[in-house]
């Protein structure tokens, strides 16, 4: 699922560095849905292999021709409203991502996403998650810390 490619090899005293891009072709599209099929069809018997396929397709090295998120728009829906599940982080954190893809390029999300986009699992990593460049409106990190610890307790309380 990878867009950039790069082959390393030696023999003797020579170094062979082998760069190459792939580009959005109907055979290249035909493959990638062979490989998706492959993907929907493991997906239970290898969660770990799956979750590395998935964050290629949304995290691909080099430039890659966007076109092809649309392209492969209904396989990806197939694969999310199937296989994965808004209790997942991961899963979460592809849709998402994925979401952001095709939106930027002016296409609508199906709107069952949005139960990945919103869902609780997000919500909670949101909060628990502390980012050192988020801007703290002047605050000092005691003060935010202790909003966070707010946060954190109002959220606890909202769920018992």
């Amino acid at each position: 699922m990878g867009w950039h490619f790069t082959e390393f090899g030696s023999k003797g005293i020579s170094i062979n560095i082998i760069n190459f891009d792939l580009y959005n072709s109907p055979k290249l599209l035909e493959m990638r849905a062979r490989i998706f099929d492959g993907l929907y069809n493991l997906f239970e018997q290898d969660r770990e292999q799956s979750e590395k396929i998935l964050n290629k397709i949304v995290l691909p090295s080099g430039k890659i021709d966007e076109q092809i998120y649309i392209d492969e728009l209904r396989i990806y829906e197939r694969i999310i409203s199937e296989k994965l599940s808004p209790d997942q982080y991961s899963h979460c954190k592809f849709v998402s991502r994925l979401s952001k893809k095709i939106s930027s390029l002016g296409n609508p999300i199906p709107d069952y996403w949005n139960q990945f986009i919103n869902s609780e699992t997000i919500n909670l990593s949101k909060l628990l998650k502390t980012d050192f460049l988020e801007d703290r409106n002047g605050k000092s990190w005691e003060e935010k810390e202790r909003e966070k610890r707010l946060q954190i307790q109002n959220y606890i309380k909202s769920k018992s």
